[in-house]
């Protein structure tokens, strides 16, 4: 029989009392043992730590931004902090529009960013979208997308790991179809943070 196994087979069927009794000292004694057992336990988390980090890395999303089946969609522009006679705007649109397909489509198909969106955007002007999703019963969810910096997306509060860059999603272009921006969403306004 496997020594370890063996080992453990004898705790089990003996009282704490006998244990000094064991055999374990013929393979190596009890500094052996724990040695093994804490060997097999690094192992085991490292391999479990591998898998849980690993995945962070995938650009792809496990859980959708926008969540269920929302029955309004509402859209409004917040005006850039450089433009303070820019008057925000919003419009309702019901879920059957096809904009709100488009939208919904957009946001679920952002690329997963692993970090904790902790960024440093010089060019970030203030301005972008809110978008409120609004459910039978009441409920809502909010998102907002950044029209300018480093355009971070956050869903519900936090972060969504996403940006929405022209270069990577329609998004902005679809929401500006929806309600123009007061300003041109260029896609040169990124190079002014990293120049």
């Amino acid at each position: 029989m496997f020594a370890p196994l063996e080992i453990c087979l004898k705790l089990m069927n003996t009282r704490l009392s006998n244990l000094p009794k064991l055999t374990a000292v013929r393979h190596g004694g009890w500094k052996w043992w724990s040695i093994a057992v804490v060997a097999l336990v690094s192992m085991s988390l490292g391999i479990v730590g591998a898998k849980v980090t690993g995945e962070r890395t995938s650009t792809v999303r496990l859980q959708p931004i926008v969540l269920g089946q929302p029955t309004t969609l509402t859209v409004a522009w917040q005006a850039s902090a450089d433009a303070p006679t820019e008057k925000s705007r919003s419009i309702t649109l019901a879920a059957d529009d096809r904009r709100v397909a488009r939208v919904i489509n957009d946001l679920n198909e952002l690329p997963y960013l692993s970090g904790d969106g902790v960024t440093s955007c010089p060019a970030e002007d203030g301005s972008g979208y809110t978008l409120q999703f609004g459910y039978r019963g009441g409920d809502r969810w909010t998102i907002v997308v950044q029209a300018s910096g480093c355009r971070n997306v956050s869903a519900g509060g936090s972060w969504a790991h996403a940006t929405a860059f022209p270069e990577q999603s329609s998004l902005l272009n679809d929401l500006s179809l929806i309600l123009p921006a007061g300003h041109h969403l260029s896609l040169n306004d990124y190079s002014k943070t990293i120049s």
